[in-house]
């Protein structure tokens, strides 16, 4: 008894009969912004953090069989979705040369319009045996003072995937915030 009790103690040690580790992998969003540049005012425009649901964390989402919701286990995003998807925005207002300033309203005296959204969606969805990169972000334009509404849309894109897994998402998912991104700058940089 008291050897069997030390064979199990030793091959636990060694990793036997045990979970086996898997490192945890992450994957980075770093998406190229090109837009055209426009003719500048003395407009600007101050933005609060995008919101975002509780699901789109750092774990890298998957839709599968209608709404059903999973992650990739061992594999998250660098930073919070929310985030990758406000640096996008503001770089590609930013890149429009259209506003005098364009940053956290937090840090802005009186900004001429405030920026405020939330992320809906940033996942894989998977439809009829094909995989796609979501992005979708509802977002609202107001003049500061009053708080008039100027603008509002949903901004979505849907980026194919080579195939499933977290490399393939992140690629893809690259894509869609740029274009996301790209689309809302020039709507809002319109108005």
């Amino acid at each position: 008894m008291h050897r069997a009790v030390i064979l199990v103690f030793v091959l636990s040690a060694l990793g036997c009969g045990g979970v086996r580790y898997v490192p945890m992998r992450y994957f980075a969003v770093y998406p190229e912004i090109a837009i055209e540049r426009m003719q500048a005012t003395d407009r600007t425009i101050g933005m609060r953090p995008l919101l975002a649901g509780r699901m789109h964390n750092e774990r890298m989402l998957f839709v599968a069989d209608g709404n059903a919701v999973d992650a990739y286990p061992h594999a998250a995003w660098t930073d919070m979705p929310r985030d990758v998807v406000g640096k996008a925005l503001l770089d590609a207002l930013t890149a429009t040369h259209r506003f005098r300033d364009v940053g956290d309203a937090a840090d802005m005296r009186s900004p001429t319009y405030l920026l405020t959204g939330e992320l809906r969606r940033f996942e894989e969805v998977r439809t009829a045996g094909k995989a796609s990169a979501l992005c979708e972000v509802r977002l609202e334009l107001r003049s500061f003072g009053d708080r008039d509404l100027i603008w509002a849309d949903a901004v979505s894109a849907t980026e194919p995937m080579s195939c499933e897994g977290p490399a393939a998402l992140t690629e893809a998912m690259t894509k869609a915030v740029a274009r996301v991104a790209r689309d809302a700058a020039s709507q809002i940089a319109s108005k």
